[in-house]
């Protein structure tokens, strides 16, 4: 089943949206998660993992990145963990990860998006499926969409980087 991870997360302070060092390090990730997904660098594949930012306040990010299979997903997981979480540490703090059964090719991971989790469906999405962890317990839609038109509570994205 493919699914989609997104992870929230902030900007600690002595890190700006704009930090060249950060950019570079968001774009060598998606290229990392890349080799997972479309392993030929293949110009047609669509993009399976992106960086956003949110629109009214840019120093919350979030990534979505998509995998066929959950095998594949933890695979790259460790994989990435062994190689840029300490990285990703020194600039940023952690807010919540939600996973969804849905193919990330579905959504088309435009220029912008929209993030929302709330108790009931809504739109787009799935429900948090992560399972094994504590949030994926409980019963959380995750909406996630092209666009930037958004009811209630939630994050309008600007796509910093994608792969």
């Amino acid at each position: 089943m493919p699914l989609i991870k997104l992870w929230h997360f902030t900007l600690l302070p002595t890190t700006t949206p704009t930090d060249p060092s950060l950019i570079a390090l968001l774009t060598e990730i998606t290229t990392f998660c890349a080799t997972y997904t479309n392993p030929t660098s293949s110009p047609s594949a669509p993009e399976t993992h992106a960086f956003y930012h949110d629109i009214q306040d840019p120093r919350k990010l979030v990534m979505i990145t998509g995998y066929p299979t959950q095998e594949m997903n933890e695979e790259a997981d460790r994989a990435y963990v062994e190689k840029y979480i300490g990285r990703m540490k020194e600039l940023v703090k952690h807010e919540w990860l939600r996973q969804i059964e849905l193919d990330v090719t579905s959504l088309g991971l435009g220029e912008d998006m929209v993030v929302a989790c709330g108790p009931e469906e809504r739109e787009v999405g799935g429900w948090d499926v992560w399972k094994g962890k504590p949030q994926g317990e409980g019963k959380v839609w995750v909406m996630v969409k092209g666009g930037k038109e958004l009811e209630g509570d939630g994050l309008i994205l600007k796509k910093i980087v994608g792969r």
